[in-house]
């Protein structure tokens, strides 16, 4: 977790509060005026917080970020133009937002369809204790974005707006004293923390064994000269090859004859991912063969005392029975009966 600071010390060490306590999280934090946009891409949640400007270089740089997977928190200045974030709302796909309100208003509703809250909150009671907003701005999501937390006029507070791979978590109003009780309420360390657990994609459940297996460490970087060992049930380890791309590595199994489960890969004693491979389960392609194919597959195999059956799935019981006891003839023997009574009768009364 990366912090880029705007230079609200208070603020800041709200932010700081929330991770540098945490093991799963490694924080460091930066003045935005001295920061390296080449590091950017080792982060994968990048905070902004009240940025006067975000100049187009860092704009840029976050964009490449999100592309990536990453993900970007931004809360905005109190007291300075959003034109000078007009940049990075460029990058999101948003227009530049204006001022609003500064009258101070009630978060009004927790989505809790989203599973961004749905894995914290459960229910939510009418009566509960929500921050209070004051200054804002008035955001407009692009289409396809989740509105996370809404203000009692319907306008969005928190959200989330996908990138690339990445995706881009926006507040209306910052953390300073004027733009509300956010930093005060427990929602605020919630929402940082699951912004910390969903900074990158989870990627692929499993890999399938095959010709070639090709598994992307997402998020993992392997430096040094020890390579990467697949271990995995029955004590098997395995040496895949290991290609790298500017942003990625992966691991590259060929057609090897492996047990399927979860496989560690380790670098050294250290387990940096977990894996699960599987075999190809080609049985359960629905796909099926044509009347003509199976014909001809009969045809070829000499099989001739075989036919394929046409119709609809509610005529098939009627086409079995035929198969099984043969084609039923006595109604038409009876009928053929009643048809010759009728003549002979027709026969002997003109005679007469």
């Amino acid at each position: 977790v990366l912090l880029v600071s705007g230079g609200d010390a208070a603020s800041d060490r709200a932010i700081a509060a929330v991770f540098e306590g945490d093991s799963l999280h490694r924080f460091t934090q930066s003045p935005y005026r001295a920061l390296d946009l080449a590091a950017l891409g080792a982060n994968d949640l990048v905070i902004l917080n009240g940025l006067p400007e975000v100049p187009t270089g860092l704009a840029q740089a976050l964009a490449t970020h999100l592309q990536a997977g990453g993900s970007l928190c931004v809360f905005p200045p109190v007291k300075d133009d959003p034109a000078g974030h007009a940049a990075l709302f460029t990058q999101v796909g948003m227009g530049t937002p204006q001022r609003g309100d500064t009258a101070r208003m009630k978060v009004d509703r927790i989505d809790l369809e989203q599973p961004f809250y749905r894995a914290v909150f459960q229910t939510m009671p009418r009566n509960v204790d929500l921050p209070l907003v004051g200054a804002r701005w008035n955001l407009r999501p692009p289409a396809g974005s989740d509105v996370l937390l809404r203000l009692q006029d319907g306008s969005p507070y928190l959200s989330a707006v996908p990138v690339g791979r990445g995706r881009a978590y926006l507040w209306s109003a910052g953390l300073t004293g004027t733009a509300g009780t956010l930093m005060r309420h427990a929602l605020f360390a919630t929402s940082l923390l699951r912004m910390g657990e969903n900074a990158r994609p989870m990627g692929t459940l499993y890999h399938e064994l095959g010709s070639e297996a090709v598994i992307p460490l997402e998020g993992l970087t392997l430096s040094g000269e020890q390579p990467p060992t697949l271990r995995g049930p029955e004590g098997v380890e395995v040496l895949p090859e290991v290609r790298r791309s500017m942003n990625e590595v992966a691991l590259v199994l060929h057609d090897q004859d492996l047990p399927d489960g979860a496989y560690a890969v380790t670098v050294g004693a250290d387990t940096v991912a977990m894996v699960a491979l599987v075999h190809p389960r080609s049985e359960s392609d629905l796909a099926t063969y044509s009347v003509a194919e199976l014909e001809g597959m009969l045809a070829e195999r000499g099989l001739t005392n075989y036919r394929v059956l046409e119709g609809s799935p509610e005529d098939l019981s009627l086409r079995l029975t035929e198969l099984d006891q043969g084609r039923k003839l006595w109604k038409w023997a009876v009928l053929l009966a009643l048809l010759f009574l009728i003549a002979e009768v027709l026969l002997i009364r003109w005679k007469r």
